[in-house]
């Protein structure tokens, strides 16, 4: 299974949903991404956003 990274943009804009409380649903589709990526993400970096 092949996996591409999120872009720096990418991590940018999942920060601005968070602060406008947008659902995990949303972002990822807005991103064209699956759920399960914007919520690792979230939980990986949460000390950062």
């Amino acid at each position: 299974m092949n996996y591409i990274h999120l872009t720096i943009e990418e991590r940018a804009c999942i920060s601005k949903f968070k602060e406008m409380k947008m659902s995990l649903r949303e972002m990822a589709r807005i991103l064209n991404r699956n759920v399960s990526t914007i919520s690792r993400e979230l939980k990986r970096n949460l000390d950062r956003l």
